[in-house]
């Protein structure tokens, strides 16, 4: 039986919500206009790979129709931060930083609270926040 996808978005918001400060909650975008969603970023400005950035996403959590996205940007801009992170959490990621998340756990919350002080520890350590 599916979960309740408004049930799992609200207990991973409190998750995200710790991390903020130092990271700020972005703005939802025109696309996300009706949907339910959270989005930290470093607004810290930063040069990255040559060019000036007024901000770095860090994560954020959108529901969508079957699953509610956990969009984790160190997956992709640094794959080897993957290393770090169960099998079983793995499993979940679908495409190059959203995990699909359709249940909820006291282990599922434990990796993706793991993946976020990884990710918070990155950050501080390249001086984005």
């Amino acid at each position: 039986m599916k979960e309740d996808l408004d049930k799992i978005f609200d207990t991973l918001l409190p998750i995200l919500k710790d991390y903020s400060p130092p990271f700020s909650v972005d703005k939802p975008s025109k696309a996300l206009k009706g949907k339910r969603n959270y989005t930290l970023v470093s607004s810290k400005k930063v040069i990255i790979a040559g060019r000036e950035r007024s901000e770095v996403y860090f994560a954020g959590i959108i529901k969508q129709k079957d699953y509610v996205g956990f969009y984790y940007m160190l997956a992709y801009s640094e794959p080897k931060i993957k290393e770090q992170l169960s099998p079983d959490f793995l499993k979940l990621l679908r495409g190059k930083s959203c995990f699909y998340i359709r249940r909820i756990d006291k282990v599922l919350l434990a990796d993706i609270k793991k993946a976020l002080d990884i990710a918070l520890d990155y950050y501080k350590h390249k001086g984005w926040v």
